[in-house]
């Protein structure tokens, strides 16, 4: 299933298609991909909505949206399920 975040201001929505993706809201354009993290079943904005978390089934990807960087990236254990 599609999962959606939209950003604290709502101007910016991130869908966790194959990779996840940013797209403006307003102009319905497409502002980035985020591969790092093909798989994602969850996404969230900071409150600042500079940062996006992404959610993996064994890891969380932490993306800067205006350095177009992963700026953390955290994994399970052995690969196991972060979240049941």
């Amino acid at each position: 299933p599609l999962v959606g975040a939209l950003s604290p201001d709502g101007r910016l929505v991130v869908v966790s298609t194959n990779p996840p993706s940013v797209w403006e809201v307003a102009t319905g354009r497409r502002r980035c991909e985020l591969p790092a993290l093909p798989d994602a079943t969850r996404a969230a904005f900071s409150p600042d909505g500079r940062r996006v978390a992404v959610l993996g089934p064994a890891e969380v990807v932490v993306y800067d949206l205006r350095a177009g960087a992963v700026v953390r990236r955290v994994r399970a254990p052995g690969g196991e399920p972060l979240f049941t």
